[in-house]
């Protein structure tokens, strides 16, 4: 079943990068359907909530990737932190984005940090 959901995640992945956000969603909820626990189609399907604005679908899922990764997936806290303020969730939000960037420099990735401050940057002024 790991198998399934990595192919359905890569496939949603092409969809993702290609514009497709309808099929991306549709292959990340396959994704999940053979992995519940598979925090990468969670964090993009929130992310796609995120662009989409719909705050409140967003903060549901990008909770569950945290909860899923025990806080640990920095993509998922940043993605948190941006559903925390399109909801008017500010405090969380703030609170959250310093968690997930303070988690990003402990990588010492570079990119990593540099998406993370891209993301959250404006949640911090």
């Amino acid at each position: 079943m790991a198998y399934m959901a990595a192919l359905e995640f890569s496939l949603g992945e092409q969809a993702y990068s290609s514009g497709h956000l309808a099929s991306a969603m549709t292959h990340f909820q396959q994704a999940l359907q053979y992995r519940a626990d598979h925090v990468p189609s969670l964090v993009h399907m929130s992310e796609i909530y995120v662009e989409e604005g719909d705050g409140q679908s967003a903060l549901i899922i990008a909770r569950q990737a945290v909860v899923m990764s025990n806080r640990q997936d920095v993509r998922a806290l940043a993605l948190l932190a941006l559903a925390q303020a399109l909801t008017g969730s500010m405090t969380d939000a703030k609170a959250t984005a310093s968690e997930a960037l303070l988690k990003a420099r402990e990588t010492g990735d570079v990119s990593l940090i540099d998406m993370v401050e891209a993301r959250v940057s404006m949640i911090l002024r």
